[in-house]
């Protein structure tokens, strides 16, 4: 999960030696890196520190305090987080390879991007061979040679 949210990491510590925040939280919070804050559940060592601009992304993870625990197969997870660059339709699909269904659970699976401004997907040369400027390579000498001799019929 560091991995996937760039989480930055001093000398001195290690992934699981604190939480976890973004620097939205740590600029809003006045806090650094390697510094402690008191909650209600005990002091707080912050870890890392991982960049949540706010360019579309989903908010939650903004104002969040991440704390990373172990992976364990047997007890299950609210979500499954990936990073897909460049963008793959077949990342879906794996992506539910790690989705089950439990009693009493969500009965169906959400997939969606952390940062929706970007598109679900980017097909640029789709893209690029849909743009409306595509004939102007070839409309251009055409309609300059049209106004050049009507221009020239004009002057006669």
């Amino acid at each position: 999960m560091a991995d996937v949210l760039g989480v930055r990491f001093s000398k001195n510590d290690s992934a699981s030696s604190g939480v976890w925040i973004s620097d939205q939280l740590a600029n809003t919070l006045k806090v650094r890196q390697g510094d402690s804050l008191p909650s209600n559940q005990g002091v707080m060592h912050i870890a890392g520190i991982f960049p949540w601009p706010e360019d579309g992304r989903d908010q939650r993870i903004a104002y969040s305090v991440i704390t990373p625990t172990s992976t364990s197969w047997d007890e299950p997870w609210d979500e499954c987080w990936a990073s897909v660059n460049p963008s793959n339709p077949s990342a879906k699909d794996l992506i539910n390879t790690a989705w089950f269904a439990y009693p009493g659970g969500i009965p169906s699976s959400q997939i969606r991007q952390a940062n929706v401004s970007l598109g679900t997907s980017a097909d640029l040369n789709a893209q690029y061979n849909a743009r409306s400027s595509r004939f102007m390579l070839a409309l251009t000498p055409l309609l300059a040679f049209i106004i050049a001799l009507r221009h020239t019929r004009a002057q006669g």
